[in-house]
């Protein structure tokens, strides 16, 4: 249920779904203008749950305990009046029968008259009765907003108090903690950079006297290792001077020997040339002056014979 007095909209929806449940179906509403009942209906009527569209009548304000015994007792109405929360809500029982239907309709113009007629008194009563609820609660509100103010002050400037006082320990101990872990760290790193300090200069010692040694043993192998090379590059090139002079003899020799052949073969070569040309030229000069002989022969018989040929002619 709606806590507060003002809210019209959900004690109007609350009080058509209360007489819904006992079967009662809200037709008409009567209101004042500024009212929200009828949207209330209205909500009802959009979700299913009045299934008619209901009438709004204007009226006053605040007329349910004016209004809530007489309307009841009005002739000739079979209409069933609620009062809330200062409006009335016009409603009937839900039945079959077409005349019931009809009777619940018949809401007179007389009992409407009623309704309306309600005084200025009665409104003056209950607006005076609700500006006093209004004044007595807003009274209380602001007393306890004051309490609660007051209260909410107290607990944030002992909370302040408290997380200040938590801050300035804090501080102090992580401060003192720094202060310690700078301490020990300044003290591991002095220890630690003499410890490297020492190594380094043990590894360095250690490091110049074995390139010493290193470079002693190098010196005194290069110096081996070059006079092994003079040595065997003297032997070479005494074995290779020995060799090419050998070599260059033998070629010599060879050299000698090959041209006394040549000399020797090249004048046989040359006697037996001159004597066959001598043959040749001698057999070409016989066979030369034998043909020369039968060719001249052979002419004189030619022209012999031309000769007596043409005297015949």
């Amino acid at each position: 249920m709606a806590k507060n007095i003002g809210d019209e909209f959900t004690w109007a929806k609350e009080g058509m779904e209360d007489l819904l449940k006992n079967d009662l179906c809200v037709k008409y509403i009567t209101s004042d203008p500024d009212s929200t009942i009828y949207k209330a209906a209205k909500s009802l009527h959009a979700e299913g749950k009045l299934q008619d569209k209901l009438r709004h009548f204007l009226d006053t304000r605040h007329l349910a305990e004016n209004s809530g015994t007489p309307l009841p007792n009005a002739g000739g109405s079979h209409t069933a009046w609620y009062g809330r929360g200062g409006y009335i809500l016009h409603c009937h029982v839900e039945t079959d029968s077409d005349d019931d239907g009809a009777k619940v309709n018949q809401v007179s113009s007389d009992d409407r008259a009623k309704v309306n007629q309600v005084s200025n008194d009665d409104r003056t009563k209950v607006n005076q009765v609700s500006s006093d609820d209004r004044a007595k609660v807003n009274k209380v509100s602001s007393d306890d907003r004051t309490k609660v103010n007051q209260v909410s002050s107290d607990d944030r400037a002992k909370v302040n108090q408290v997380s200040s006082d938590d801050r300035a320990k804090v501080n102090q101990v992580s401060n003192d903690d720094r202060t310690k872990v700078n301490q020990v760290s300044s003290d591991d790193r002095a220890k630690v950079n003499q410890v490297s300090s020492d190594d380094r200069a043990k590894v360095n010692q250690v490091s110049s006297d074995d390139r010493a040694k290193v470079n002693q043993v190098s010196s005194d192998d290069r110096a081996k290792v070059n006079q092994v090379s003079s040595d065997d590059r003297t032997k070479v090139n005494q074995v290779s001077s020995d060799d090419r002079a050998k070599v260059n003899q033998v070629s010599s020799d060879d050299r000698a020997k090959v041209n006394q052949v040549s000399s020797d073969d090249g004048a046989k070569v040359n006697q037996v040339s001159n004597d066959d040309r001598t043959k040749v030229n001698q057999v070409s000069n016989d066979n030369g002056a034998k043909v020369n002989q039968v060719s001249s022969d052979d002419r004189t018989k030619v022209n012999q014979v031309s000769s007596v040929a043409f005297f015949k002619l």
